[in-house]
């Protein structure tokens, strides 16, 4: 990021200077100043530079817009439906971007957020455990169970999980925080950092990014995600 701020001063500044300097050669008496300029080196150069900062100037605002853009994957199609007892990675659908971030790129402080919507169906009754947590390199952080309804039929469910880097390096570290929240029902939190509960991760490799769902009993009940569920680094 510094690198790209650099080159966007030194080319605005480039920028600058060639527009003052067709200004100063073509503006006002033109013949004049053309027949005395408009052949030197100097000219020819500011000439060149003007159409030249320009390009750069549109090349530069996409770098810039893609360096600040958060969000990383989203999901344009609906996830399989979990409906069995093994623990499933429910996200990584048909979708932009990847879920995956790349090595030594996570920086104390940042916060790496899943959010999106989910379609829950339940039993009548007895609908059993169910349990849901993010992954990271393929290792599931917390296997949290948020308390659901029972006769549910493809409910909406927002779902938001926050995990922030507190340490990096090959022994890092991140506290988790989880927010499940079905439709006209009570938000369910869990709140890893309040407890001062840290999970491992390596900073230095890439590290794949999953949700891991599990239900206890099979085939009664189902929950899917949906394509507003996106991935974002901030």
């Amino acid at each position: 990021m510094k690198k790209i701020l650099f080159f966007a001063l030194l080319f605005s500044c480039l920028h600058g200077i060639a527009q003052e300097g067709s200004k100063n050669t073509i503006a006002g008496d033109g013949d004049r100043w053309a027949g005395q300029f408009s052949d030197t080196p100097r000219f020819k150069f500011l000439k060149g530079m003007t159409h030249a900062a320009v390009s750069v100037d549109l090349l530069l605002a996409d770098a810039l817009a893609a360096a600040t853009n958060p969000i990383l994957f989203s999901q344009t199609a609906n996830g399989a439906a979990l409906t069995g007892t093994s623990a499933t990675n429910i996200m990584g659908a048909t979708g932009t971007g990847s879920l995956t971030i790349p090595a030594n790129t996570l920086q104390v402080g940042q916060t790496i957020i899943l959010e999106g919507e989910m379609l829950l169906s339940t039993a009548a009754s007895s609908i059993g455990t169910f349990t849901i947590g993010p992954s990271i390199a393929g290792t599931t952080t917390v296997s949290w169970g948020p308390v659901l309804p029972n006769g549910a039929s493809n409910t909406p469910v927002h779902y938001i999980a926050k995990i922030t880097i507190l340490t990096t390096g090959s022994g890092g570290t991140v506290t988790l925080s989880q927010i499940f929240t079905v439709s006209g029902q009570v938000p369910y939190e869990f709140l890893g950092a309040s407890s001062s509960t840290t999970y491992s991760i390596n900073t230095t490799v890439s590290n794949a990014i999953g949700l891991v769902a599990q239900w206890g009993t099979g085939s009664i009940n189902s929950i899917q995600t949906v394509p507003t569920f996106t991935m974002k680094v901030q």
